[in-house]
């Protein structure tokens, strides 16, 4: 059965008391490929989940006699698998909570909503449907083969060791299948750098520069290698936010922007922090993007957080962000490290925590050597043989195996799981050309 054919066999169900708002989901979902319920209560809805496999659940927060969380919550007893999500004005983030909490919503979206993002957001959560059901299905697998083995060992002991290298073999691809299922969720942050780079090479490289700035911070501090490694991917996204935000220079300041252009720029935080929500696992590092633009005394936003209410996080990527936005304002010149430290410097207690300016220098005297011109920074293309390959660096093309089996994608960090895993493929199926990756080269200063 094809993806498409799969597909079809799915449900999604949207609850709201108001007609109008049905009729117009209805279209907007017409030619979508799955099917489409509605029902005007949320008694309504529970009714077409006892008849119906429902496979997303999309509920209006507002709604009489029983609310969008109730709703939900009742939800989960008939359709325990199903993927729910919530409509909720801005207004009513607190109610999007509670049908979170309650109703266990993996994310909300506002109304009004924008028609492009909805579309979006079902589709990820029918994907996240389906992924753990086939989650489901291969942990069942490995069951009933795990009982298929106590059997046999039973009824034959050489029969069993003769099969047992190849039972671990495949019980090993198949828990590998399952971590891949949820590496993919992860693999979707990469591809929003890559998006990033799309939308505007200044933004894409900023976020890298911000991004080793933190991790130098976080070595300074001692803080574990685990921390330092959610920093940096929340450093590298933290302003996923604003390639939804008109052509602007991304250099101003904000007291420089015009009153709309503060107003999109504020919003920027939270857009990126709503776009990791639909991951479990970047919680926290949605959390540090959403409050990287607050200030130490409060003055910031979007919450108008204070001091060490403010993640510690959030105030480390803040520093860094200030840091190399103010150094590109200088022409992006090593030599002009010192002054913007003195900048730094009047901010502190005001809108950085005086505490990170020592990691800060420290970071920033590593990352931007006296030799470089950070500003002058270009991307240059190597090719290196497989065992030359090292973790960290970013894939320029595709690697694909000798028989042509796609390995690795293009834009890509290589890690040691993939270092390890292209050495496996590589024993039985060695690769016909060489890797290409990319490495950042900055013109020497005069």
């Amino acid at each position: 059965m094809t993806e498409n054919a799969v597909q079809n066999t799915l449900a999604v169900l949207f609850v709201d008391d108001e007609e109008n708002v049905l009729r117009s989901l209805s279209r907007l979902f017409l030619d979508e490929p799955f099917v489409l319920l509605t029902a005007g209560s949320g008694q309504k809805g529970l009714e077409v989940l006892k008849e119906h496999d429902v496979a997303v659940i999309v509920s209006d927060q507002r709604m009489p006699g029983m609310s969008g969380a109730e709703f939900l919550a009742r939800s989960r007893e008939i359709r325990p698998d199903a993927v729910r999500m919530v409509l909720t004005g801005y207004a009513d983030v607190s109610a999007a909570m509670d049908a979170i909490n309650r109703g266990g919503a993996f994310r909300y979206i506002t109304k009004p909503w924008n028609d492009e993002d909805l579309v979006h957001a079902v589709h990820d959560a029918i994907e996240r449907y389906r992924l753990a059901a086939e989650n489901r299905r291969l942990t069942a697998l490995t069951i009933r083969q795990n009982e298929e083995l106590k059997k046999w060992s039973s009824e034959l002991e050489l029969y069993v060791q003769q099969q047992t290298i190849d039972l671990s073999r495949r019980n090993k691809e198949l828990e590998q299948l399952a971590v891949k299922l949820k590496k993919n969720f992860h693999d979707m942050i990469a591809a929003f750098l890559k998006i990033m780079e799309l939308r505007d090479n200044f933004l894409y490289l900023h976020s890298l520069h911000v991004a080793e700035l933190v991790d130098g911070m976080g070595k300074a501090m001692g803080l574990s290698a685990d921390t330092r490694e959610l920093l940096v991917v929340a450093a590298r996204l933290h302003d996923i936010g604003m390639i939804r935000t008109p052509e602007m220079s991304f250099l101003k300041d904000m007291k420089d922007m015009s009153p709309d252009e503060q107003q999109e720029y504020a919003v920027h935080p939270v857009r990126g922090q709503s776009v990791l929500s639909v991951i479990e696992d970047m919680k926290q590092t949605g959390a540090w993007i959403r409050n990287h633009h607050e200030w130490y005394n409060g003055q910031g936003f979007p919450d108008r957080l204070q001091g060490e209410d403010i993640p510690l996080g959030a105030r480390i990527i803040a520093a860094a962000d200030a840091f190399d936005l103010m150094l590109c304002r200088c022409g992006g010149s090593a030599r002009a490290v010192p002054e913007v430290l003195e900048k730094i410097r009047a901010l502190l207690g005001v809108r950085l925590d005086a505490r990170l300016f020592e990691p800060l220098a420290a970071a920033a005297g590593t990352v931007y050597s006296a030799d470089d011109a950070v500003g002058a920074e270009q991307d240059v293309v190597v090719e290196l043989p497989l065992e030359k390959l090292v973790e960290g660096m970013i894939l320029a093309r595709d690697i694909r195996s000798g028989s042509g089996l796609l390995l690795l994608g293009k834009g890509g960090t290589v890690s040691a799981r993939a270092l390890e895993s292209l050495r496996r493929y590589h024993a039985v199926d060695p690769l016909k050309e060489k890797v290409a990756v990319i490495t950042r080269m900055r013109r020497a200063a005069r």
